[in-house]
């Protein structure tokens, strides 16, 4: 389980999405492998 509970993981791809928009805003690198 993620340490972060924001909103209880419905799908993978959920998660994934947040996690690479929450990231894209401090760093780019995971933000471009999107």
């Amino acid at each position: 389980m993620k340490k972060r509970s924001l909103t209880p993981p419905v799908n993978v791809g959920d998660v994934v999405e947040v996690r690479i928009e929450a990231v894209g805003e401090k760093g780019d690198g995971i933000g471009k492998i999107k």
